[in-house]
């Protein structure tokens, strides 16, 4: 399991991310954090298995939104909505997961 969350990283990492500078945090660790916490609810990764429909959007459906910022996400994970869990991330996480949010917007 640690081979594929480095061999992943190092991927992402290695990849040419459009707009990677203007990105808030690391979208590597904001995967890994993903990994941890948002998969039990969310498609997280673009070849990830669909979980049982529970309403959850994927991460790419919302990096596919044209309307979805940085802003925005920041909003969506500091505030608990519908089912979502009142989530106490911390500002590093926040920027992390948004980046990696971000990293899956269409070019």
């Amino acid at each position: 399991m640690r081979f594929l969350v480095s061999l992943a990283a190092g991927l992402l990492a290695s990849t040419s991310l459009a707009g990677a500078d203007d990105l808030p945090g690391d979208p590597v660790a904001g995967l890994d954090f993903a990994r941890g916490l948002c998969i039990e609810c969310h498609v997280i990764e673009p070849d990830q298995e669909t979980l049982p429909d529970i309403g959850a959007p994927t991460f790419q459906e919302l990096a596919d939104e044209p309307s979805v910022t940085a802003i925005g996400l920041r909003f969506l994970l500091q505030k608990p909505h519908d089912r979502m869990p009142d989530l106490l991330l911390t500002p590093q996480q926040t920027d992390d997961v948004i980046s990696y949010i971000l990293t899956l917007k269409p070019r």
